[in-house]
């Protein structure tokens, strides 16, 4: 073979290797193009169609081309409308979307985000909030005015603002919390600092601390706050330590069932409130206090948190009080945990200690509850060199005629703010205004005793009554969670009297705001 047909041959081979390769490529473009999503490009522009953008018919290419007409596709819209109105609210046969309603939805959107962006952040820093309450209380006594002790004084009536309080609380940094309230004290005049603490949650072993100001825990009725109380009138006797300065930690188990409470405060002798006085001719001691409870049932809302709308409580509570020999002088108001009572002093002279020890249960279920209370105080007297008691008790009964129910405060183990139904509301009709809703209505009565033999027996002066019996009725209508006015009406009934007093009747209205 020359080298001429050699050449040849090589041409022909490298055509038909180029024609094999066209098919073979055809063949595998045709089969990209029938697979989906791989059709022809489609571009749309939109195009004003009334309210809504509607989308002129598809192009192919790259480029959409206008549609051929004398007129553009905006004016024969237009036209169309205006010849049939319903043609700008459907499309397809669908209602058109609300482009208004759509933005006030965004708009909404955009404002909630910005008021959580705006709200302050506890975990990097305390958030504060204002509070405070005003009581508006007026007490009438009546009794016999011929009695020569001083029980039963007419000069206990009362009509004025008996409470009145600000103050704030704050939390922050996701363990911290604090509070500090300015009290008007009305009996003195005078403005007091108390309840001014500082806690701490989430404390290895200890769980929850507060170091400051507070109460000390000697039962469900003297912990529960002012504004939850069912009866207007709730001062105990001035040998209660409400407030003391101290530190306590609380430890809560079994999903806030089981509650202790552990506290050291400050004993001051309560034979005058002026600390220097107390400093210069008194001592202070200390005083040692726990308290157990346990909800052996109780209901919860839809967050998982107990309510308290269905529940049992079950408790105790111990208190050492080391007086440091200080002379004791102490007005008992007859029934110690219940309500008005007459004033009796007792002077128990030098007290080395006493120790206090009490009971309590509490049931409620929906609008009916139940509470209970015996304590039983005993006093080691160095100058009768013996010791002396009392023992006190009380049972109430309290019943919602509107339906509601009293929520209770599980960590704290004290009741809460009324679930109301219906605030006090009101309505215009015809240019008259009515009531629309009446608010909640509670009754509620309730019967304590003390006694006091012990301290007779062993003559220590100002026993004008070894025993007393009270009974107080009491009607209450919440205008809302944090006002209320309430109607009370109490008989004291003394026994034993050999100083010759005589039955107590006590009336009292109160007005209560707090916020």
């Amino acid at each position: 073979m020359d080298k001429n047909d050699f050449g040849k041959r090589e041409i022909r081979i490298c055509f038909l290797l180029m024609l094999f390769s066209l098919l073979i490529f055809g063949k595998a473009a045709a089969i990209r193009a029938a697979e989906p999503g791989n059709a022809p490009v489609l571009v749309q522009t939109p195009v004003q169609y009334g309210s809504v953008n509607a989308l002129p018919p598809f192009q192919t290419g790259s480029t959409a081309e206008k549609p051929a007409a004398d007129k553009p596709v905006a004016e024969k819209t237009a036209e169309k409308s205006a010849a049939d109105p319903s043609a700008s609210q459907k499309k397809d046969g669908k209602p058109a979307p609300d482009l208004a309603a759509y933005e006030a939805r965004i708009s909404a959107l955009e404002d909630m985000v910005k008021k959580k962006a705006d709200k302050p952040d506890s975990k990097n820093g305390f958030v504060h909030k204002v509070d405070g309450r005003v009581y508006f209380d007026s007490y009438r006594l009546s009794g016999d005015s011929s009695s020569p002790t001083p029980d039963f004084r007419k000069d206990l009536n009362y009509a004025g603002i008996k409470d009145l309080r600000i103050g704030v609380t704050g939390a922050g940094y996701e363990h911290y919390s604090y509070k500090a309230d300015m009290y008007y004290a009305s009996s003195t005049g005078g403005v007091e600092i108390r309840d001014v603490w500082i806690c701490a949650d989430d404390v290895p072993l200890l769980e929850t601390v507060k170091v400051g100001n507070h109460r000390v825990e000697e039962g469900i009725s003297t912990l529960t706050p002012g504004t939850q109380t069912t009866f207007a009138f709730y001062e105990g006797t001035d040998f209660l330590n409400f407030y003391r300065l101290g530190i306590s930690s609380r430890h809560l188990w079994a999903d806030n069932h089981v509650r202790l409470f552990m506290g050291l405060f400050e004993y001051k002798p309560v034979a005058t409130t002026k600390r220097n006085e107390c400093a210069e001719n008194l001592s202070w001691g200390w005083i040692a206090n726990t308290r157990l409870t346990y909800m052996p049932y109780a209901s919860k809302d839809e967050k998982g948190v107990i309510d308290g709308k269905s529940m049992m409580l079950i408790g105790g509570h111990y208190g050492y009080y080391n007086a440091n020999n200080s002379d004791q002088t102490f007005t008992e108001r007859y029934s110690e945990l219940s309500g008005f009572g007459a004033l009796q002093t007792i002077s128990l002279g030098k007290v080395d200690h006493y120790q206090q020890a009490g009971i309590e249960l509490v049931m409620q279920n929906g609008p009916f509850a139940f509470q209970t209370e015996a304590y039983s105080r005993t006093y080691a007297l160095n100058k009768y060199e013996r010791d002396a008691s009392l023992f006190g008790t009380y049972v109430e009964g309290r019943l919602f005629l509107t339906g509601e129910y009293r929520r209770f405060n599980a960590q704290q183990a004290i009741w809460n703010a009324v679930s109301m139904n219906n605030n006090l509301d009101f309505k215009k009709e015809n240019g008259c205004n009515f009531f629309d809703h009446f608010g909640a209505w509670e009754v509620a009565a309730r019967w304590g005793y003390t006694d006091l033999a012990r301290f007779g027996k062993i003559g220590l002066p100002g026993i004008n009554a070894n025993r007393v019996n009270e009974f107080t009725f009491g009607l209450n209508w919440y205008w809302t969670e944090r006002a209320r006015m309430m109607f009370d009406y109490s008989h004291i009934i003394p026994q034993d009297n050999a100083g010759g007093s005589s039955d107590l009747d006590v009336f009292a209205t109160a007005l209560r705001f707090y916020f």
